[in-house]
């Protein structure tokens, strides 16, 4: 096979995108197709080592996607490929028209990361709450193909971003090889119930939530405990927080983690709490690990994962009471873990792989 594929990022620091971006041009790589790895920023990234020699990798060597035009340009006219995946909506605003000057028209297939219109209106800065998001809505619908990972996305882009629904798949994420091949990993749990969150400690996350949930559990169930692995912004106000809640002794902040596969393994339960969501990973890792899940609807993401009473429980609300009744029926029910790590087997690199195969070459 010699047929080619570019991915278009802008950076290999850690992240859900960029751990998706990694997994797919492994999964390429090794279904034979030459593939590259196109990143924006001059420091690739640290996820750059779990690309597989296969992959080339080729920096623009620009920091931010509005001084990218002259780059972007040189790399379309000197040897692009024919289909290029592009993981950023700034970047594909600036290739559309470029592509109007190119005698070769390659096609761009833009891979959705998040839930735009919540995200744009959660936005703060002027730059990127009106102008990005101006240039967004003029280019999401001319890119040749989007791939949403949930199916609330899909609805986001056809009824905000006027997307035709042909031009749609839903693909939902792959968990990464590296933790789908130790999804037989086994761990004694500790006496009591161990409460684990995994994510940016940021405000979409809305791990205040979860805090606030969980002295609900603590007040019922005293042997509760909450892991919180991630760092971010809200790093310290989490931590003021549980502390004047009491639970300091009880809540754990662990800060960012390289190897994930412990926070799923020694916990009875993953929660997630947040505002919005592209498609959680931290989701389907625990699931693949056969820990339950449980996590608020946040209307992007887990309705598609969560099977109720199977794999875990969806939460309709925001109320802590709530979220704390669910992580508690949790705590009572008789988990089947190999059920559980079943119910993982459709996020597979392999079967994930072959669907975003079949919507960027069909």
């Amino acid at each position: 096979m010699n047929q080619s594929l570019d991915l278009l990022i802008s950076s290999l620091r850690r992240g859900g995108a960029e751990r998706m971006c990694t997994v797919l041009a492994n999964q390429f790589a090794d279904m034979g197709y030459a593939v590259r790895v196109i990143v924006m920023d001059s420091e690739i990234g640290p996820m750059r080592t779990d690309l597989s020699s296969k992959v080339t990798v080729m920096s623009l060597g620009v920091k931010r996607a509005r001084y990218a035009i002259p780059s972007l340009y040189r790399f379309l006219c000197r040897d692009a490929a024919d289909q290029i995946l592009v993981f950023n909506h700034q970047i594909l605003a600036i290739l559309i028209p470029l592509r109007r000057l190119l005698r070769r028209k390659p096609r761009f297939i833009l891979r959705n990361i998040s839930t735009l219109s919540q995200q744009f209106s959660a936005e703060k800065s002027v730059w990127h709450g009106a102008v990005v998001h101006a240039f967004a809505r003029g280019a999401i619908p001319k890119a040749d193909h989007v791939i949403a990972q949930s199916h609330g996305m899909a609805s986001d882009l056809i009824k905000n971003y006027a997307v035709d629904p042909e031009k749609i798949s839903i693909i939902h994420n792959a968990v990464a090889p590296q933790i789908w091949q130790r999804r037989e990993e086994f761990q004694e749990k500790e006496e009591g119930f161990r409460i684990s969150f995994v994510g940016r400690l940021e405000p979409v996350k809305d791990v205040s939530l979860l805090l606030d949930a969980f002295a609900d559990v603590k007040a019922k169930l005293p042997t509760a405990s909450l892991s919180i692995y991630g760092d971010g912004s809200e790093r310290s106000a989490l931590a003021k927080k549980a502390k004047a809640l009491d639970l300091e002794d009880a809540v754990k902040f662990f800060g960012q983690v390289t190897d994930v596969v412990g926070c799923y393994i020694a916990a009875d339960v993953t929660a997630l709490t947040s505002i919005y969501e592209g498609f959680p990973n931290c989701l389907i890792e625990s699931i693949a690990f056969g820990t339950p899940i449980v996590s608020v609807d946040c209307k992007s993401g887990p309705e598609e994962i969560i099977e109720n009473g199977q794999n875990g429980y969806l939460v309709r609300s925001r109320r802590p009471r709530d979220i704390a009744e669910a992580l508690l029926k949790a705590a009572e029910s008789d988990w089947d873990r190999k059920s559980i790590r079943v119910s993982a087997s459709r996020f597979s690199p392999e079967q994930v792989a072959k669907a975003y195969e079949a919507a960027i070459f069909s």
